[in-house]
């Protein structure tokens, strides 16, 4: 029968376990929501440069639109 003394020490060191464990996935999780907000800001970025190229593309059709319409007038 183990004395108190030990049942208290193999918990100590089954909750240092737990705690590094945890340790460990909570490093794993920062690099995976580091990496994932990387991911989201160059995603943006891209989304904003097919915006901007989107947009530009409308203006220049509706500019030859305009010089098509005033060329028949």
């Amino acid at each position: 029968m183990k004395s108190t003394y030990e049942a208290v020490v193999q918990e100590g060191e089954s909750t240092k376990s737990e705690l590094d464990r945890a340790r460990e996935e909570q490093k794993l999780l920062s690099r995976q929501v580091s990496q994932t907000e990387r991911t989201n800001a160059e995603s943006m970025r891209e989304a904003e440069t097919a915006t901007a190229a989107l947009q530009q593309a409308k203006d220049d059709a509706e500019r030859r639109r305009q010089l098509s319409e005033e060329q028949l007038a």
